[in-house]
């Protein structure tokens, strides 16, 4: 999985023609994917910056083009965030 988040920077230059919101909603997914995995093995400080950059990401999407998927992937960041937040006992 760390393999794979190296090459979707990589991609980032290759893929310069897909349109800006649907490259940054797929690499939304790409972290959210990888955080829940990090989540499965119990590293949350790490699950924690992942889903910040998955969040980040979503909102940039929806930013740049108001869609229901965009928008579908910034709620349920936000879920797992306070998920992540709750596990920890951070209710700030």
């Amino acid at each position: 999985l760390e393999d794979a988040l190296r090459t979707l920077g990589r991609l980032e230059r290759a893929t310069a023609d897909i349109p800006r919101p649907l490259w940054t909603l797929a690499a939304s997914r790409a972290h959210e994917n990888y955080g829940v995995n990090l989540v499965a093995e119990g590293k949350y400080d790490e699950v924690q910056k992942e889903w910040e950059l998955a969040l980040a990401l979503a909102r940039e999407s929806q930013r740049l083009s108001p869609r229901a998927v965009a928008e579908s992937q910034v709620s349920r960041m936000l879920r797992r965030m306070s998920a992540i937040h709750s596990q920890r006992k951070d209710y700030e």
